[in-house]
């Protein structure tokens, strides 16, 4: 059997909660402190879905088209 070499939806919510963390650390090292509270939004949200197999990025992203993971099935 052949590997789909697309991005499946549990590696995408690993970049796009990894990007926003990222982001809103470099934004509060230059901006302001406040952009911190995104790497809390994002970490609260990421511990939620480890529990209830649900989570807001994960349904954006299979409304995107992203393919099912083994996670989020």
């Amino acid at each position: 059997m052949r590997r789909s070499r697309l991005m499946n939806l549990d590696r995408l919510m690993l970049l796009v909660a990894g990007l926003a963390v990222f982001a809103s650390m470099v934004l509060a090292w230059f901006h302001s402190p406040w952009w911190s509270l995104i790497a809390v939004v994002v970490s609260l949200d990421q511990i939620q879905a480890a529990f209830s197999h649900r989570s807001p990025i994960a349904l954006v992203l299979r409304r995107a088209g992203a393919p099912f993971g083994r996670a989020y099935r």
